[in-house]
């Protein structure tokens, strides 16, 4: 029996993932008519409908689901999210919940909501409101310190590092100016809104997990690693943490747990980011659709599982998703090539380099390199990358040193 999916957003790798785990699935696709690409994968419908702050899109489902009788509504792209909250809801299908659609689509109003709450395994940082680059001066005469970033944009596009006076005139032009080509809708104006938070330094982690009907199904936890800048770009993952740090995964598994009760969250994927010291763990954001980055893949290589068919599941509401072992069986992790800025003067294509720089008992899983001789680098958010490396193995060290050396040499600049 063929089922029909719903997903708002157009994004190949993802779509591609959920087509691979079953003929019988059928996908349509909204998109912004102004992000609707050249050319798309076979047998995928897409359809124009406007839901970057827009609710047009909840029109055109409507009018879809009379035809297709939707078992599914997913985001791919974070602008996605509120909107197929409100499908689901019309269409009464597995969703997020509203405040968490809201809340975990917009920074500002998650820390804000959680200002008022009774939190007790996690924290989060003193934050303001931007209007204007004064108050990123009063903030830091307040705080030292600090991040602005844009509240209602996804991902480290227009997050900067403000470590002295003097850099803030630079971040404030640079956040607010960032842009997202390909992304974000084209054919009208959006609003943009900017915060600024105390810096917190730390260890990087991510929490990944699927909610089905209020209950946590599946959990793991994410190790980040990022480039030591103004920038905070992501350079690796590395998971599971439960095998090489069962403490920290512990404190990780508590404070996600708590935050989705918060939120009172239904029938979701969370991704949330969190910092680690010695003061504890400090809430960084949470998205509600699937990780970027190649978690996807992480996830799936070391719990040998399909992370796209354990997500459908979740939103079809197939017994399939009922809770079982997910026991991980290999570490995995990703290293992304970040030359430095210049033109690319050496560029190896393929993992036949990488193969002698392998520690022992290491293997490569994927070896993605999209730059070229003569290209030009400069890259300002995650969203610049072009190529990397995943390897899986039984030793995290062995794994840091093998990527450390292929990511060294993978791309070249001058």
């Amino acid at each position: 029996m063929v089922k029909n999916i719903l997903a708002v957003g157009y994004l190949q790798n993802y779509i591609e993932g959920i087509l691979n785990i079953s003929k019988d699935l059928n996908l349509i696709v909204i998109e912004e008519p102004s992000l609707i690409p050249s050319s798309i994968i076979d047998n995928v419908v897409i359809i124009p409908g406007r839901y970057q702050q827009s609710d047009e899109a909840l029109n055109v489902a409507k009018e879809l689901d009379e035809k297709y009788n939707f078992c599914a509504v997913v985001p791919l792209r974070e602008y996605a999210v509120p909107c197929v909250n409100d499908i689901a809801n019309e269409l009464n299908l597995k969703k997020v919940g509203k405040t968490a659609s809201v809340c975990f689509r917009d920074k500002f109003q998650l820390r804000s909501y959680l200002q008022h709450k009774n939190i007790n395994n996690f924290k989060q940082p003193e934050f303001s409101r931007v209007e204007t680059i004064e108050d990123v001066y009063e903030f830091y005469r307040n705080h030292g310190s600090c991040i602005i970033k844009p509240s209602n944009k996804q991902a480290t596009v227009g997050v900067f590092k403000i470590l002295t006076k003097e850099d803030i005139a630079l971040a404030y032009i640079e956040s607010t100016e960032a842009s997202e080509p390909g992304r974000t809708a084209t054919d009208r104006a959006l609003n943009w809104d900017y915060q600024v938070e105390e810096l917190v330094e730390g260890n990087e982690y991510s929490t990944e997990v699927f909610v089905k009907d209020s209950r946590i199904t599946f959990y793991n936890a994410t190790k980040k690693t990022t480039f030591h800048g103004n920038i905070p770009l992501e350079t690796g993952h590395m998971l599971p943490v439960s095998i090489f740090d069962a403490q920290t995964d512990k404190i990780l598994s508590d404070a996600i747990s708590e935050l989705s009760k918060i939120f009172e969250v239904e029938n979701a994927v969370l991704h949330a980011e969190w910092m680690v010291n010695e003061s504890g763990v400090y809430l960084i954001e949470c998205a509600a659709r699937t990780p970027g980055g190649s978690i996807t893949e992480l996830i799936s290589n070391s719990y040998s599982i399909d992370y796209f068919k354990e997500y459908i599941n979740i939103l079809s509401d197939s017994s399939a998703s009922e809770k079982h072992s997910y026991n991980p069986k290999i570490i995995s992790a990703i290293g992304q090539f970040l030359p430095m800025n210049g033109i690319v003067s050496k560029v190896h294509k393929t993992a036949e380099f990488a193969k002698e720089l392998l520690e022992e008992n290491i293997t490569i899983v994927s070896y993605v390199n999209n730059f070229s001789l003569g290209d030009s680098v400069k890259i300002n958010n995650n969203q610049g990358r072009k190529g990397y490396v995943i390897l899986k193995g039984n030793s995290q060290n062995s794994i840091e040193k093998s990527i450390e050396k292929i990511c060294s040499e993978a791309v070249i600049t001058r």
